[in-house]
């Protein structure tokens, strides 16, 4: 299969184009893997998604209008010389729970592969995939337009991509095509079937590469890549009783869609006790991040609540992002749903 791209300067949206709303967690695993030598293990956690609008200057919200599921990827071998881990999103609306029967969704993978015994390059490349629907709405009004006109059944315009980013470059590969506007995050596999289509039998719509030379960034790591390496020395310290005031500008620098980013800390605290929807947590950890797109100087804001013990650590219990000027969403980990724990054996990753 060709390589594909994906891109976006945003945890959400990368994903989302506008408010999205809650459904029953898909059963699709995902898109395919293709070999390694070692099995991956897949632990899925569930969201709620609550979204706000801009409507003058009032905001307006309303609970459970959205959801989806974030995947932890990892290795199950130990004995592999090559760490692999990752992060999968796929989120998106019901087209029955929001004004319009809006539609908006995709899905989003990134691997990382990593040399345990190296100090210097620990991070040997990421390869970042997924697909969404396409929307250009700019206020509320056009989505209401927008979503009037796709109560019949017809196709939507799709995005899919792949980005792989090494240490000498970063490339995009980016196809468009059409499918079914019936199909939801609740039914990912009939978008995937369409998008892997796509790949294989036409040429990409858009192909970029960012050289990196002179060096532009120090590891080849993709965006949710970048939020690990500064996520995790965080949590080391708080395991060690230290103060997190130093993590306060911390900062790593990411490609993704062959753009260069920086991703920055710009508040590091511990809740000690946290709620999420009358869930009460212990030693929460909240950042704040924010992410440059270098080329355009354009930044943008989001927020990860994150447990620093028990299972849930390392995985938010809550997110909240601002996709557009008029829109505010807020995902909160759904504990009515368990963890899924699903192994994936014998899958080679891209070269």
């Amino acid at each position: 299969m060709k390589s594909c791209k994906f891109g976006a300067p945003s945890l959400l949206l990368i994903i989302l184009a506008v408010v999205p709303v809650a459904a029953e967690p898909s059963q699709w695993k995902g898109l395919p893997l293709p070999t390694s030598s070692s099995s991956l293990s897949i632990e899925a956690f569930h969201y709620r998604m609550r979204g706000s609008v801009k409507l003058l200057f009032i905001w307006v919200g309303k609970d459970n209008v959205g959801g989806g599921t974030i995947c932890r990827i990892s290795n199950t071998d130990n004995s592999s010389r090559e760490k692999i881990n990752g992060y999968s999103v796929l989120f998106g609306s019901d087209p029955g729970s929001v004004p319009g029967n809006h539609n908006r969704w995709g899905y989003a993978r990134e691997l990382a592969w990593w040399n345990p015994g190296s100090r210097e390059e620990p991070l040997s490349k990421t390869v970042f995939e997924g697909f969404m629907s396409k929307s250009s709405e700019e206020s509320v009004d056009e989505i209401s337009w927008d979503e009037n006109r796709q109560n019949e059944d017809e196709l939507s315009l799709f995005e899919g991509s792949i980005g792989i980013v090494n240490p000498e470059q970063a490339g995009h590969h980016l196809w468009r095509f059409n499918a079914s506007s019936q199909a939801t995050y609740r039914t990912p596999e009939i978008i995937s079937s369409a998008y892997l289509e796509a790949c294989r039998n036409t040429g990409p719509d858009v192909e970029r590469a960012l050289e990196n030379k002179p060096p532009q960034y120090d590891h080849p790591a993709g965006f949710f890549t970048a939020i690990k390496m500064l996520m995790d020395p965080v949590l080391e310290e708080i395991d060690s009783g230290s103060q997190l005031s130093h993590f306060k500008n911390a900062s790593r620098r990411y490609v993704n869609s062959a753009h260069l980013y920086t991703l920055k800390i710009t508040k590091a605290k511990v809740h000690e006790k946290f709620e999420v929807d009358n869930y009460s947590i212990q030693d929460v950890l909240q950042l704040d991040f924010q992410t440059l797109r270098h080329d355009l100087d354009r930044k943008h804001t989001f927020s990860l609540w994150i447990p620093t013990s028990g299972k849930y650590r390392g995985i938010p219990v809550k997110i909240a992002d601002k996709p557009r000027w008029w829109l505010k969403v807020e995902l909160k980990m759904d504990f009515e749903e368990e963890d899924i724990g699903t192994e994936i054996g014998d899958v080679r990753l891209p070269k």
